[in-house]
């Protein structure tokens, strides 16, 4: 139930929007996260995800980021995607070629998409030196919806 509700709540915006061009693709990268985000290009739709770590990852987490002087604040965590990333090229990334849902809920929020947590296949975890409901447990592999 609480996934049709969020899934309703992104179609509502996506339906009420006039042009997708009013949604910039703004990215955040935490300098100690193994994952890296970057935008296609500048007003572009689309983002790739890319592991820059030399570990496996299982599953990550994107949450929606707005910028503060010295307080960075989730204002959104979405549900985390299974989607191995490798430790080498090409397996290392997934491009996403398309505006997403996740971009137009960063944007309606005027915060900035970003890797919020990270699973490594090992069982070892990643979180965002952030304040926010962490969902990817270290040693649990997989995560729980609080």
């Amino acid at each position: 139930m609480r996934h049709y509700i969020s899934a309703m709540g992104l179609f509502v915006a996506l339906v009420s929007s006039t042009s997708s061009s009013q949604y910039p693709a703004y990215v955040k990268n935490f300098t100690s996260c193994p994952v890296t985000v970057r935008a296609l290009k500048h007003g572009r739709p689309g983002f790739t995800v890319e592991n820059k770590s030399k570990r496996p990852i299982a599953q990550w987490r994107l949450g929606c980021v707005k910028e503060a002087p010295g307080n960075d604040i989730v204002t959104f965590a979405f549900i985390p995607w299974e989607v191995p990333l490798g430790p080498k090229a090409p397996q290392n990334r997934t491009t996403f070629k398309s505006w997403t849902p996740e971009q137009v809920a960063c944007s309606n929020r005027a915060s900035a998409i970003a890797i919020i947590e990270v699973l490594f296949a090992d069982g070892k975890s990643w979180a965002a030196p952030i304040a926010f409901e962490k969902v990817l447990d270290a040693g649990k592999m997989g995560f729980v919806i609080p």
